[in-house]
Formats: C-alpha cells, sequence, structure tokens
C-alpha cells in the first residue's frame, strides 16, 4: 500500500475523531480520513481490497455525518456508480 503523505499528517489525523481504521489480527488493513463530511483519503490494503472494508468505512462515516463528499475520479466511476453512490457536479466550493 502506498500513501502520499507523511507521518505527521497521519499522526494529526489519528489524533482527530475524523479518521476510521479498520483492523484484522492486530494489523491495520483500512483507514478512511474526512474532513467534516468530505473524505479525504481513503486506503485498503491491496491483499483486503474486494472483501467490503472500504464500503464499511464509507457506511459508519457516512452513519456519523449524515452526508458524504468525495472527489471524483473519472477513472474509478463505473465501481462508485456499482455502489450506489450519486454523482453530481460541484461548480464551487467554499470554505
Amino acid at each position: 500500500m502506498t500513501v502520499d503523505v507523511g507521518a505527521n499528517q497521519i499522526r494529526r489525523w489519528t489524533e482527530s475523531d475524523e479518521v476510521l481504521v479498520a483492523g484484522r489480527d492486530g494489523r491495520v488493513v483500512g483507514a478512511l480520513v474526512r474532513d467534516g463530511d468530505h473524505v479525504e483519503a481513503i486506503a485498503v490494503h491491496p491483499d483486503r481490497r474486494g472483501t467490503g472494508i472500504g464500503r464499511t468505512l464509507v457506511e459508519v462515516a457516512l452513519d456519523e455525518t449524515g452526508r458524504l463528499t468525495a472527489a471524483f475520479r473519472e477513472a474509478v466511476r463505473p465501481f462508485d456508480e456499482s455502489r450506489g453512490v450519486e454523482i453530481e457536479a460541484l461548480k464551487k466550493r467554499f470554505r
């Protein structure tokens, strides 16, 4: 699994309430990081993909927030749509 962020960023995430971690046999097998209701990152160990870990992380996050957004990647559109994800155009995002 490749992580594109540094250790300090991961430490800040894990110290917040906005990170969910999935574990199996004492090892981390998946994680979801959000900023409010926006999913910043989601990762599942390659050996565990296709087992429902990512879906479960998203469902738990959705239960916590009531709504989730994420940056859209065209390459994963078929996967997203097969999971019931609704894709909407976002014209502007204000923070």
